[in-house]
């Protein structure tokens, strides 16, 4: 009997995801047709910060939440708003001029940036509506900082 219920438990959640993703593709589609109207489009970085310790989850509740944010970028892809991105992992440096100040991952800290994604939006406002597209933070378990990236014209680096 417990176990009926917790499979029944486990599909509606799973219903309910599936519902959430359905209503992103909607949304991003619904984007492109805006973004496909005017020519002029900025560059944005959207940092992925998520919970240190929901980061160090299980490998199948993290396989599980990788496969579900690769189909969230995918539709980016679809869209035409995707420009690239990586996961990254949990450890690193701080790095100042003289020294290592500290080795990751972080004790002190309660999250991580776990990975970037850049796209292209024709303001911040459509940027911080793709963010929120992501079924991660439509459950409340990751926030997404959206920054413009700076144009730097007649610059060597963007060739």
């Amino acid at each position: 009997m417990q176990a009926s219920k917790s499979a029944e438990a486990g599909l509606i959640k799973e219903s309910a995801l599936l519902c959430k993703i359905k209503k992103l593709f909607v949304r991003i589609f619904e984007m492109k047709m805006s973004t496909s109207k005017r020519s002029i489009m900025e560059k944005f970085l959207l940092l992925i910060r998520e919970d240190i310790n929901r980061l160090r989850q299980s490998s199948e509740v993290h396989d599980k939440r990788i496969k579900e944010m690769t189909r969230w970028v995918e539709a980016l892809g679809e869209s035409g708003n995707y420009l690239g991105g990586e996961p990254l992992v949990t450890i690193g440096k701080y790095v100042s001029k003289d020294n290592v100040l500290s080795d990751g991952p972080f004790i002190e800290a309660k999250e991580s940036i776990s990975g970037y994604i850049f796209i292209k939006a024709e303001n911040i406002d459509q940027a911080v509506s793709m963010a929120q597209t992501c079924p991660y933070v439509m459950d409340d378990t990751m926030v997404i900082e959206v920054r413009p990236v700076m144009a730097l014209e007649n610059s060597k680096i963007n060739g």
